[in-house]
């Protein structure tokens, strides 16, 4: 399913989480999450806290090379 929003750490306005998404449609694991974020890496890791905290996503490919700290 495709949303017109961007992926946050809550959900409102322009942002959806990773939690709440999953929950809107039926969704109670993830295989594989992939980010790459251009720096928005923590508000979609804590958008996902629910998602992580209970084992749900298998695995997390996250790009952090575009940060240079």
């Amino acid at each position: 399913m495709i949303e017109k929003k961007l992926v946050g750490k809550t959900t409102n306005g322009d942002y959806v989480s990773v939690d709440d998404y999953c929950k809107k449609n039926g969704i109670s694991k993830i295989s594989l999450l992939k980010m790459d974020v251009e720096g928005y890496e923590n508000d979609v890791l804590e958008g996902a806290r629910t998602m992580i905290g209970h084992g749900d996503i298998k695995k997390m490919a996250i790009c952090t090379y575009h940060n240079q700290d």
